[in-house]
């Protein structure tokens, strides 16, 4: 069982894929990443990519996002982070302003026409991320947006990947959050 950490919808508890192969971000990497992005959270566009079960992006919710989009391909997780959704709404009593993709991350990248403020992925293990995502990345992020990739801290990251370049790695054990900023023009 998971649980939002803080803000409007602290301690209610979210569901969880019942699945060994799923890999929820921890309560540790999950209160570290809203510690180091609290303080630009307030009325941003935040984009949850592998979104699974939603509690990276309903965590962003709670703390002030002003709109979340939420990804994920597998109809199972996605049961999941809709079931979560429905929770969060009907014990808060609020309606929350996102929208859920139901898709492949390259067709939803495609499609999307808005400009978003945060971009989290926390991609299988086994599918990191690449140079194609980052071109697409370059395309919908804001000028001072930041793209957060969660992933093996054993993994290699990108230092500067197309229009990108790593501002900071954190690691908590076995992950690491890879931040990534626009290159300065």
């Amino acid at each position: 069982m998971s649980k939002i950490v803080s803000g409007m919808f602290k301690n209610i508890k979210l569901e969880v894929f019942p699945n060994k192969n799923m890999r929820p971000t921890s309560c540790r990497a999950k209160e570290a990443l809203f510690d180091i992005i609290q303080f630009d959270l307030k009325n941003k566009i935040f984009i949850d990519l592998f979104a699974g079960t939603g509690q990276i992006g309903l965590e962003a919710l709670s703390r002030g996002v002003s709109k979340c989009f939420f990804v994920e391909k597998s109809k199972k997780s996605a049961r999941i982070l809709m079931q979560n959704i429905s929770k969060i709404s009907k014990i808060s009593n609020k309606k929350l302003n996102l929208e859920v993709f139901i898709l492949d991350i390259y067709k939803f990248l495609d499609k999307f026409d808005k400009k978003a403020d945060i971009i989290f992925s926390d991609a299988p293990f086994d599918l990191p991320i690449n140079k194609k995502i980052f071109e697409k990345f370059a395309q919908i992020i804001n000028p001072n947006g930041i793209i957060i990739i969660e992933n093996e801290s054993k993994n290699k990251y990108f230092e500067s990947p197309g229009s990108f370049c790593l501002i900071k790695r954190y690691t908590y054990g076995r992950i690491a959050l890879d931040f990534y900023k626009l290159k300065p023009e």
